[in-house]
């Protein structure tokens, strides 16, 4: 077992008690900025009191799901923050969600309200998320009151059986997770972090929760279509950070050449997960940015950033995960949970006071994964002689498209429900484009004639765009074991 050293664990407070604490120290200091006029912590502060006035008169009672559904806006991140102000649970849902999939979650989440951007038709109360979260005056005036051990977020991510896990986290989770991120990467109240990355997802959403510990300012964008356009505000703004995913910041290196090296003077970190990097493309980012803090983290919505990595101080051993972040511990152990010596492989397990309160209605589940304290995380690899761990292999089949993280479970079930095909089986290949670092391939039986072009038309109407098959292979049949478990290495 390997530990980290301990930071600073005493002085962990909920994440509302920072966020007002910054906002009585000051007020006037950008929290938010977008394409339109900044919003201070002050206003900021009212947004959030505002919205959370309304959810306690709509929710009734502490601990209901609340769920949040559109893209990057100060007006998502303020309802954020409103449900754990109301002593509600939030329960963040993809902009781009299928009507279906929102009914799904909001049905096994027993969600009693919606805050939306866009129309839902869902079986529930929907608000509009910007009307909710207008600045007016607050009817609670000072930092609302929730405890740690409290659940605070419910946050749905795609399981190795296909079906979709919903993680429980605590506000304890939450700011230690934000303790850890900050301490590692050195995050400080003067800074300026530009963060294209969606408030949905946990990676998104963990950089939300870091300003609110650290008191800085996040430049939210509403994601990455113009990485010319993205790179262009970064040094107009004369950013400090930035927060990637490792094809994010390949296709701005492609796109935009050397330009990155402009922002030398600036910029002193960028976050990059959790997904894998090209070595040579690590190699260039250090070389454009030779005094930045790179700082690449390995993690589960389970277990916020457990390790980390940064290329300039670790540059020998840049083709690891790194090792535990503070406040983490790590292990390898083998299949009867006994922990395996150096170079050994075998399933990585980690622990800290980040790690998940339970899975959501999977007790099973939750016993499985969750033991003495331990998280089995379902990857595999080994720990090094030098304490670096490295990554050798998923123990599942979940296909990771530009850090969105899908399950082809879920894509064969739909494409069998089409009348034209009579079996599929998908996975994932690297993306021959290099955008997304992994792209889904379909191989699907057909048992009458359909072009693919038809197939990703209805897929459309379906599941969201990334969950789309890319590469399509017709065959006759798909490889099974005997009991009818898909082989998808021999696909």
């Amino acid at each position: 077992m390997q530990s980290s050293p301990e930071k600073n664990r005493s002085e962990v407070v909920p994440l509302l008690a920072s966020l007002f604490a910054h906002v009585d120290a000051f007020p006037n200091r950008v929290a938010l900025r977008t394409s339109v006029e900044p919003i201070s912590y002050g206003t900021f502060a009212r947004m959030v009191c505002s919205a959370a006035a309304k959810m306690r008169r709509a929710m009734g009672s502490r601990g209901e799901r609340v769920v949040l559904c559109g893209p990057n806006s100060p007006e998502l991140a303020a309802a954020y923050f409103a449900v754990h102000a109301a002593g509600g649970v939030a329960v963040l849902l993809d902009a781009d969600i299928s009507n279906e999939g929102a009914k799904w979650m909001v049905e096994d989440s027993g969600a009693v309200l919606a805050l939306c951007a866009q129309e839902l038709d869902l079986p529930i109360a929907v608000a509009n998320l910007a009307a909710w979260c207008r600045p007016d005056e607050c009817e609670l005036l000072s930092s609302p009151q929730v405890a740690l051990d409290e659940p605070a977020d419910l946050i749905y991510t795609t399981g190795t059986t296909g079906r979709k896990k919903g993680v429980l986290l605590t506000h304890a989770n939450l700011a230690n997770a934000a303790l850890n991120i900050n301490c590692f990467v050195g995050t400080r109240n003067d800074d300026l972090e530009v963060v294209p990355l969606p408030l949905s997802h946990s990676f998104g959403l963990g950089r939300l929760r870091c300003m609110a510990q650290a008191g800085h300012t996040l430049l939210l964008l509403a994601g990455l279509r113009n990485p010319a356009a993205m790179l262009k505000q970064l040094l107009d703004a004369k950013a400090t950070g930035l927060a990637l995913v490792p094809a994010a910041i390949d296709l701005i290196l492609r796109l935009t050449k050397d330009r990155l090296s402009d922002a030398r003077e600036h910029l002193r970190y960028i976050e990059i997960g959790s997904a894998p990097m090209p070595l040579d493309t690590k190699h260039k980012l250090m070389e454009l940015l030779p005094n930045a803090r790179l700082c690449h983290h390995y993690g589960l919505t389970e277990a916020s950033r457990s390790a980390f990595i940064e290329y300039h101080a670790d540059r020998d051993h840049l083709t690891s995960i790194g090792r535990p972040g503070p406040n983490v511990d790590m292990a390898v152990r083998d299949s009867e949970g006994q922990d395996l010596p150096d170079e050994a492989c075998g399933e990585i397990v980690v622990r800290g006071r980040m790690v998940m309160r339970e899975y959501w209605k999977q007790p099973e589940l939750t016993r499985q994964k969750l033991r003495n304290g331990w998280l089995y995380t379902g990857d595999r690899g080994y720990r090094d002689a030098d304490g670096y761990y490295h990554l050798t292999g998923r123990q599942s089949d979940v296909v990771n498209v530009g850090g969105r993280k899908v399950s082809p479970e879920e894509i064969e079930e739909v494409l069998r429900g089409h009348p034209a095909i009579a079996d599929a089986a998908c996975l994932g290949i690297p993306d021959p484009q290099g955008i997304t670092g992994e792209c889904i391939k379909a191989c699907i039986v057909l048992r009458s004639d359909v072009r693919d072009e038809q197939l990703v038309q209805w897929l459309r109407d379906r599941v969201e765009e990334y969950k789309i098959p890319r590469i399509w292979q017709h065959v006759e049949q798909i490889a099974k074991t005997a009991n009818g478990k898909i082989q998808r290495h021999l696909m």
